[in-house]
């Protein structure tokens, strides 16, 4: 895998006081109780297991609106810092399902990756239902950022607007580091444009079934 050399550079410059370690992952998503996506958490689970990756599944109560629920993705991610101190962190939403090992995940070597159309951070939508997060204490503020802002508004999206927001700031900042995640790992079912030879992980875009429900 090709990192752009740029990106490399940044790392040793922020790596000056927190060495850049090598670390296992762990797979983690959220449900809310009593409300559809509970439907979801057995396909997720099994799509996981099957593939003998190390996963936690979180459960939290509905907060009555589907961009609030949206917005606890954050808070479990803070959580599994800490529950999981060795692991670096992998969300992927709960409608979505896993096909092949993401090697992706042994081999970035940035702080952070999402996808975001067409790279370009600045101008293009981030897809936030596939994200690493290495376990570190810069990234760590990283994500109490995106808790404080997600506390002040709900937009759109419910918790990626917010995330690119951040994000953004940290790169202009050069907080963190980031890499594009491969849209193979972020396959959205039936849109055309999400086409890749080898898709990873494939969303199924619970959300256009289930958020007038919440």
């Amino acid at each position: 895998m090709i990192i752009n050399v740029k990106i490399w550079i940044q790392i040793f410059i922020l790596d000056t006081n927190e060495r850049l370690v090598f670390m296992g992952f762990r797979i983690i998503t959220l449900y809310t109780v009593n409300t559809p996506y509970e439907d979801e958490v057995s396909g997720w689970e099994k799509s996981v297991s099957d593939l003998d990756l190390p996963y936690f599944i979180y459960q939290e109560k509905s907060r009555d609106s589907w961009g609030r629920n949206a917005q606890l993705k954050a808070l479990c991610i803070k959580k599994a810092f800490d529950q999981f101190p060795k692991d670096n962190i992998v969300w992927v939403d709960i409608d979505a399902r896993i096909y092949k090992y993401p090697n992706f995940f042994d081999e970035v070597k940035t702080d952070i990756s999402c996808n975001i159309f067409s790279d370009n951070i600045d101008t293009n939508q981030l897809c936030s239902g596939t994200i690493f997060f290495r376990n570190i204490d810069r990234v760590k503020f990283f994500v109490d950022k995106w808790i404080k802002l997600n506390a002040k508004q709900v937009t759109k999206y419910g918790d990626q607007d917010n995330l690119h927001t951040i994000l953004k700031e940290a790169m202009s900042n050069k907080e963190i580091t980031w890499y594009c995640l491969p849209q193979s790992y972020v396959k959205i079912f039936d849109r055309k444009s999400h086409q890749a030879a080898d898709n990873i992980i494939v969303h199924y875009q619970a959300s256009r079934r289930y958020k007038k429900k919440i």
